[in-house]
């Protein structure tokens, strides 16, 4: 009788442990997961994994693979070597385990070490894996490994949720700063280029502009400047590069593009001057500027210009029908530290003379994925229109009904500064 109350005693003793034992575990997963909404980085989520399993379970060779923004990092190493590790590609050694899998030592170089492999798939995409193996080999009895194997799997997809919320919030923080930073950014340039209704005015010149953004911010710019009661300066520029890089050096460009042709010196010092500073700002980014700056004069009827990389605009004379392209005379604006010899160019306005400026959205598209480029249409609006708001509107209503159709795919600012010279309005 007493042996049988002795196999009882040990049974209920058994079940104490067990019960214990479980409780346990209960406790480690809802202390782990109540701090999930809180703003514990994933070092602490990862301390607390590594916690439960090495000093409570006896689980004490660890490492935990995890996917973040298409790239597998590895979060967490205990116990293994490190040439191990770098004998271990994720996709070539971890991707044909879909499940929980018990594995053998010699499976692979870098997983001879690791006994159990816990991967985490959602859908067909494997987002996380955890290795773990014994170090106490020379221990008798089962493994921790086989003992725990259930809860090691509900602990990692627990710490797989904590892990990607984590990641997610400051994903979705990170898109927050930038779009607050767009919209800041996208706020100072539209203060930088000049509205319709207060474009400068000077006898005998008529203007129309349009400036189309791709993203919120870009590289395109152009200014206008009426100098005193004679003379009008004016650029049409494109900076390499999109977004707030290129927004920045728009605004400096603006400014040393105002304060130089305020200056009264030539037009090749101007040039020269603007390519000095420019390359002061821009050579951390490696980024330049295409440009056509011209400058004209309504009692000579002269207008000077440099193109600098930049599109070549068309210059139509309204009288003769003569139609000609301004083009490159030198290198962008700060890819070289000294610009090459290079001539001012001059025409004089003795007619009705239209002017169409433009940068690389207007002359270049894509159909069905495979780039285009012309200015066909540009040459047969020109001599259709000579009323320069005119002109740009319908270039831009033909482009935009092209998109619609299917028949053209923008993907670059759109930039236009058209100008009708007409120098015999004083006579």
């Amino acid at each position: 009788m007493s042996v049988l109350v002795g196999r009882n005693a040990g049974r209920s003793n058994n079940q104490d442990e067990r019960l214990k034992l479980n409780l346990l575990k209960l406790k480690a997963l809802l202390d782990y997961t109540s701090d999930f909404g809180t703003d514990n980085a994933p070092s602490v989520l990862l301390q607390r994994f590594n916690k439960i399993l090495e000093e409570d379970l006896g689980i004490n060779r660890i490492l935990y693979f995890f996917r973040i923004e298409e790239k597998w990092e590895l979060l967490l190493n205990v116990n293994c070597a490190r040439e191990d590790i770098a004998a271990l590609d994720v996709e070539r050694d971890l991707y044909p385990f879909t499940r929980t899998t018990i594995v053998s030592s010699n499976t692979s170089v870098g997983l001879r070490e690791i006994d159990l492999i816990i991967p985490v798939v959602q859908g067909n995409e494997r987002q996380a894996f955890v290795l773990l193996g014994d170090t106490n080999d020379r221990v008798r009895g089962v493994s921790p490994i086989i003992i725990h194997l259930t809860f090691a799997q509900t602990l990692t997809y627990l710490s797989y949720i904590g892990l990607r919320n984590w990641y997610e919030i400051e994903r979705q923080n990170r898109e927050k700063e930038m779009r607050t930073q767009l919209e800041l950014a996208s706020s100072l340039q539209r203060s930088l280029v000049i509205r319709p209704d207060r474009l400068p005015k000077l006898r005998g010149v008529k203007i129309a502009t349009l400036y189309r953004p791709f993203y919120e911010v870009g590289g395109d710019f152009f200014d206008l400047l009426v100098l005193n009661d004679e003379e009008l300066m004016f650029c049409v520029s494109d900076v390499s590069g999109k977004g707030i890089p290129a927004a920045l050096i728009t605004a400096n460009y603006k400014a040393h593009f105002k304060a130089q042709s305020l200056s009264g010196v030539p037009l090749d010092t101007i040039v020269r001057k603007l390519n000095d500073l420019m390359l002061d700002v821009a050579q951390e980014s490696s980024a330049f500027i295409t440009t056509f700056i011209g400058r004209y004069n309504r009692r000579t009827k002269l207008l000077e210009y440099v193109n600098m990389g930049h599109n070549a605009p068309l210059l139509y004379n309204m009288r003769s029908g003569e139609m000609k392209l301004l083009t490159s005379s030198t290198t962008a604006l700060a890819m070289v530290d000294v610009l090459s010899d290079f001539e001012v160019s001059r025409v004089e306005m003795t007619d009705d003379t239209m002017l169409f400026c433009y940068t690389d959205g207007v002359s270049e598209w894509r159909v069905a994925g495979k780039e285009k480029s012309g200015i066909d249409f540009l040459e047969n609006f020109i001599q259709l229109y000579r009323d320069p708001r005119a002109l740009v509107d319908a270039v831009v209503a033909r482009m935009d009904h092209e998109e619609f159709l299917g028949l053209r795919e923008t993907f670059d600012d759109i930039s236009i500064v058209a100008l009708k010279f007409s120098p015999n309005e004083d006579e």
